[in-house]
């Protein structure tokens, strides 16, 4: 899945359950697994990629998360901790693009939602789930928003 010297970025879930968005550089593939460096840093760490890490050849992606720094509107910057990766973005969209170019074999596409770029304030937050047919219903926030997206159409 890693190139050495190959340009990768990461959407991952955290360990306070919000997304966030890592830029890397694959420096070397040991034994132990690929060594990266964060785009601008010079430290080096063994990746560890899991199902809930989406995994993108490049840098300067199309779509960013509510937790991205770019995403603050007016002074506030909202960003929903359900442990999801909330991509700002059409729904279909981003869809594709996940479909297209998402590289991390093991990847859970349940737990990707798409809220449309003039929802992100917290009274007016409305999440959709991208891939319907891949829940399974472990993930409490993505039964309930999927009910909600259906009861809506």
């Amino acid at each position: 899945m890693f190139e050495a010297n190959g340009k990768y970025t990461i959407y991952a879930i955290n360990s306070m359950c919000f997304g966030g968005k890592s830029e890397i550089t694959i420096t070397q593939i040991s034994p132990k697994g690929p060594v990266f460096k964060q785009r601008g840093k010079r430290k080096q760490y063994y990746l560890n990629t899991d199902k809930r890490c989406a995994v993108f050849k490049g840098w300067d992606l199309p779509f960013c998360l509510d937790s991205d720094p770019s995403m603050r509107r007016n002074g506030v910057h909202t960003f929903t901790g359900n442990a999801c990766l909330n991509f700002v973005g059409d729904t279909s969209k981003i869809r594709t693009w996940m479909e297209e170019h998402q590289i991390n074999p093991a990847f859970d596409r349940e737990i990707v939602l798409a809220i449309h770029p003039d929802n992100l304030s917290a009274n007016d937050r409305r999440e959709e789930v991208v891939f319907p047919e891949a829940v399974t219903h472990s993930h409490a926030v993505v039964s309930d928003i999927l009910k909600k997206q259906e009861e809506r159409q």
